[in-house]
């Protein structure tokens, strides 16, 4: 199923959280390198966190990115929801085991 690979995903995204890392608001701040925070099947999910966002209150201290497993493409807020949505329902339609 993979098109592309771990390592061409994390560069995807090590360029872009640097790009949004970068951006005014988030000046002075320092970020962690980018890591993997989960592997959806789909799409891998990498952030970078910063400790002084945490300590500041924000939730989540991080920045996060999700690369498709498929063509390498940024998700979109959108495709994100969609995505959730889609797996939520999923979910539902499963029938609940019970023990006898």
């Amino acid at each position: 199923m993979n098109t592309i690979t771990f390592e061409q995903a994390q560069q995807i995204a090590a360029t872009d959280l640097e790009r949004r890392r970068n951006a005014p608001r988030f000046s002075g701040y320092e970020f962690s390198p980018v890591q993997l925070f989960r592997d959806e099947g789909v799409s891998w999910i990498f952030l970078s966190g910063s400790q002084q966002l945490m300590n500041e209150g924000w939730i989540p201290g991080a920045l996060f990115v999700t690369v498709d497993k498929r063509d390498g493409h940024i998700w979109t807020d959108d495709e994100t929801e969609q995505y959730y949505t889609a797996l939520a329902a999923q979910k539902k339609a499963q029938p609940v085991l019970q023990a006898a």
